[in-house]
């Protein structure tokens, strides 16, 4: 889930072509001009039917140039793939539907098996698409792991915030019980490795094309992994710590990931829980904002600087930030009425706490032209979803 304008490809149209491909072609580029409308999984066929016939035409008389547009159309293909996974993730996560998450895996690993098939085939060699090829698999590879994460993001906000309106959710944070919170900290040194490891694979993109975008969902999964470990702490009693995660956790989203408005409301829910709830509120009326946004959100308009894709905004704007403001009055008030412990704010000593981050294997599925038609002719087994 990282913002790019790279793709989709234009397909190239001045290349001269029989007519029949020449109509396929121009189908395949009208199907993804930018203000089409058209599903995805429609530009995904339109797409596969110019695929066919370029391979077979390749296969009876290879040509260069047939060569460049067989490779664009393929990695398109594996785009709109991608985008329909991502589109499934985001209703899995939102409307807490179990087939989509499974579902959003499936699409995933087509893309990722399409892109492995141009490497595998040798059809990316143009350098340009080759280090597309290369980008893009660890970026959905990357993706496959974020849904994991998203899952389990999704099982903790359901665990605090139940399955009602999503204004419900916001008072049901207020009514948060200290048993509750020691329940819900049971699954979090788990959750966290996740993180970590997923933060790890996006570290791996800090030098390709899209290192700017991948620089932020860095520092939203860096966040994560703090506030998840500082729920183990506190579980733990070890309040001083538990804070500190906090903190470096708000300070990672004060890294372009939340507004001032936001950060003020962090820093000041420390505070009395009167205080708490007004902040929430002010929280909750953002929220509606935002969604109404996220609704209007085109991929093809990102333009300008580096942004977190919306979908992650929004969990930020309905939960995470309600989440640590509420963390964040729980944890001062218990260790300024109990147990007076020393916050611990070292860098070091808090990035000793990190475990050994966990990434679930990514395969994608195996793709082969039989003379005829590029099919899928395997797909790998689903991902273990913690």
């Amino acid at each position: 889930m990282l913002l790019t304008n790279e793709l989709p490809l234009k397909i190239p149209l001045d290349t001269a072509l029989p007519p029949e491909l020449s109509v396929l072609r121009q189908d395949a580029a009208h199907a993804c001009e930018g203000e089409s409308k058209l599903s995805y999984l429609y530009k995904v066929d339109v797409l596969g039917q110019l695929a066919n016939k370029l391979l077979k035409y390749q296969s009876e008389l290879p040509r260069p140039e047939i060569e460049e547009i067989l490779c664009v159309t393929i990695i398109d293909m594996a785009f709109y793939y991608q985008q329909v996974a991502e589109d499934l993730i985001q209703k899995a996560y939102t409307d807490d539907l179990k087939e989509a998450w499974s579902n959003s895996s499936l699409y995933n690993k087509r893309s990722i098996g399409l892109l492995q098939y141009l490497g595998q085939t040798g059809l990316s060699t143009n350098s340009t698409h080759l280090g597309l090829v290369q980008t893009y698999s660890k970026c959905w590879a990357l993706s496959q792991q974020l849904s994991v994460v998203m899952l389990s993001l999704s099982k903790l906000k359901s665990s605090i915030c139940g399955k009602g309106s999503k204004d419900s959710r916001y008072d049901r944070l207020l009514e948060f019980q200290e048993s509750d919170l020691k329940d819900l900290a049971k699954s979090s040194l788990l959750y966290s490795r996740l993180c970590i490891g997923c933060r790890n694979t996006c570290s791996q993109l800090s030098k390709s094309s899209i290192a700017a975008s991948s620089h932020l969902l860095v520092k939203y999964l860096e966040a994560l992994s703090f506030i998840l470990l500082s729920l183990d702490r506190y579980k733990n009693d070890d309040c001083g710590m538990a804070i500190g995660l906090l903190e470096s956790a708000t300070s990672c989203l004060s890294e372009g990931l939340i507004t001032s408005k936001q950060l003020k409301s962090i820093q000041e829910s420390q505070k009395v829980k009167d205080k708490l709830s007004a902040k929430l509120n002010d929280i909750k009326k953002d929220s509606a904002s935002l969604r109404d946004k996220l609704k209007l959100f085109n991929k093809q308009e990102n333009v300008g600087k580096p942004q977190l894709h919306p979908f992650l905004q929004s969990t930020l704007q309905d939960f995470i930030v309600p989440l640590i403001m509420l963390l964040n009055y729980r944890y001062v008030k218990t260790n300024d009425k109990v147990l007076f412990q020393t916050v611990i704010r070292d860098h070091d000593e808090l990035m000793r706490t990190w475990p050994q981050g966990k990434s679930p294997d990514v395969i994608g599925t195996i793709w082969s032209f039989d003379g005829e038609a590029l099919r899928e002719v395997s797909a790998s087994s689903n991902v273990e979803y913690y």
